[in-house]
């Protein structure tokens, strides 16, 4: 309970975490530089303006999302990449407005020192979310239903990803050369008529979601199994089909399941938020 609590919350500490430090960083850098105290809110137009410029370029690659933060050179390089822009962006904010009138009193070092800074602790605060997120990851699995070769496919994509849950397949119709791949590759495969779906550990990992490779109908699953997914899935809403698995773990769809119907599905972003439809619109138009 606690942790779903602090997980709610967490948006709102990190923010909190990262203003606190971007003006002690600042503060201290000042002190040294000048070898005497100055007023903690003497740049606080300056600093404010610096704090949600890169604020705003962190929200975009997810690095106020709990889910999203990784330990990993992709997220590392977004998020160096999202600071330089903030940076810029915020340079440009100051120029354009704080310092009208010649209002802007402090020094570039400590701004310039401030901001360097300050990106690399936020990158390694990060990363170090991302390693306790890992580490926790160990002690969980993954039970997906349905095995062939497309399912095959997957498990080695999303092995590939660097995910760190044990991945389990639940099937008792599996041949032998398909049991031999999915060993091979760290996979193991459960009896159907052995595995609860109610249960919460499996080997001793809690299991974190159930991933269904298939439309319940294609499943090869009997009719209590297939109640018991949905009663599951009512109850903890943890069960999701592996189109939905990518996407909220690794942002991207396979292109397996990329074909001609798929912009007209319900999920697909613009048939849902004209507002989106609209900014895409113009976005096209300008470019």
């Amino acid at each position: 309970m606690i942790i779903n609590i602090l997980r709610k919350l967490f948006p709102i500490l990190i923010l909190l975490t990262d203003s606190v430090v971007f003006y002690l960083i600042y503060y201290l850098i000042t002190l040294i530089r000048t070898g005497e105290e100055v007023n903690f809110f003497d740049a606080d137009q300056i600093l404010f303006t610096m704090i949600a410029c890169n604020a705003i370029a962190l929200y975009f690659i997810g690095g106020y999302e709990y889910e999203k933060i990784q330990k990993s050179p992709r997220f590392v390089s977004e998020h160096f990449i999202a600071s330089s822009l903030g940076g810029v962006f915020s340079v440009f904010v100051i120029l354009l407005f704080i310092s009208y009138a010649d209002r802007v009193e402090t020094n570039r070092t400590s701004l310039v020192g401030t901001f360097i800074i300050f990106s690399v602790y936020s990158i390694f605060l990060r990363t170090l979310i991302g390693h306790v997120k890992a580490k926790r990851k160990k002690n969980k699995c993954t039970i997906i239903f349905g095995s062939d070769e497309d399912t095959y496919g997957l498990m080695k994509e999303i092995l590939d990803q660097g995910f760190q849950e044990k991945l389990y397949v639940v099937d008792d119709n599996i041949n032998g050369s398909l049991l031999e791949k999915f060993s091979n590759v760290g996979v193991k495969v459960l009896d159907e008529n052995k595995f609860d779906p109610k249960l919460s550990v499996c080997d001793d990992k809690i299991i974190s979601r159930i991933v269904l490779a298939k439309s319940v109908n294609e499943l090869n699953i009997d009719t209590k199994t297939k109640q018991a997914l949905t009663n599951r899935h009512l109850q903890k809403n943890d069960v999701l089909f592996i189109e939905t698995f990518f996407l909220s773990e690794f942002q991207y769809v396979p292109l397996k399941f990329i074909n001609d119907s798929w912009p007209f599905k319900q999920g697909f972003r613009i048939t849902k938020n004209v507002a989106y439809f609209h900014a895409k619109r113009t976005m096209d138009i300008i470019l």
